[in-house]
């Protein structure tokens, strides 16, 4: 449950009413994000991996970039790296 409630919250810092995304994409997310061993941040940006391309132009990019800063998004796993090149973000940041 913890882990629902965190995605939820890294979702709205993103910039993205949990609300409003179809609670199938939420809920394949949260369980993918848990059984892969995703942090609740690095599963968000799957779920924005399943998000029309418009829906990516009201990400809080700055929160996002803060998210690879503090370590919350592990560049480092193949996965999370995949994630991060289908929804058009290179590897990796700049500061």
């Amino acid at each position: 449950m913890l882990y629902v409630l965190r995605f939820n919250n890294s979702l709205s810092l993103a910039g993205i009413d949990p609300k409003r995304v179809n609670p199938d994409f939420r809920q394949y997310a949260q369980k993918s994000g848990k059984e892969n061993h995703l942090s609740p941040q690095e599963a968000v940006l799957l779920l924005l991996t399943q998000l029309p391309s418009a829906s990516l132009l009201d990400i809080d990019q700055q929160e996002i970039r803060h998210w690879l800063k503090t370590g919350k998004v592990n560049v480092d796993k193949a996965s999370v790296n995949e994630i991060l090149g289908r929804i058009g973000w290179a590897i990796g940041y700049e500061e």
